[in-house]
């Protein structure tokens, strides 16, 4: 049977792990009782190795929108094209600084129920943030409002 290691436990008590697999034992981490993928663990590990190792690979360039934000930062299971992206290493993931308001704005409207490290959990991660500028506001204007979120349109000006 493995052990499984919380990945606050593996990332304070590194060496426990590694001696366990060094002694035969299997060892899953996990996130939320869910074990981790290999790159979500590198990341978690070694929060600046996903930036080293984009620097040297040529990658695609994804914004992750604030409800798959939250469910990674949950734990819980993406879609698994979402998955593939957040755990390949030749991908740099970005964060619009409109999540972080989406997320407080329906916080205050009881809409959502967020965890409270979500800024933390991004930097682990290797999540890049990307501010929200005077053109980016202004690009809403030409843009669609889908479902009548005011969010979902600078999230796109942002990607733009």
């Amino acid at each position: 049977m493995s052990k499984i290691v919380n990945v606050c436990e593996a990332k304070t008590k590194l060496f426990e792990p590694l001696n366990s697999v060094e002694n035969g034992e299997d060892v899953v981490i996990a996130r939320a009782g869910r074990p981790c993928g290999l790159g979500q663990i590198l990341t978690i590990l070694f929060p600046k190795l996903r930036s080293r190792l984009q620097e040297m690979i040529v990658m695609d360039r994804f914004l992750l929108d604030t409800h798959k934000l939250v469910l990674w930062v949950q734990g819980d299971p993406l879609a698994t094209p979402a998955s593939a992206i957040l755990e390949d290493f030749s991908n740099q993931i970005f964060v619009s600084t409109a999540s972080g308001w989406e997320i407080a704005m329906k916080e205050s409207l009881d809409i959502l129920e967020a965890p409270t490290n979500v800024k933390e959990a991004m930097d682990q991660g290797g999540l890049k943030e990307l501010a929200i500028t005077w053109d980016h506001a202004n690009a809403i204007e030409t843009l669609p409002h889908p479902r009548g979120d005011p969010f979902h349109p600078m999230l796109t000006a942002r990607a733009q």
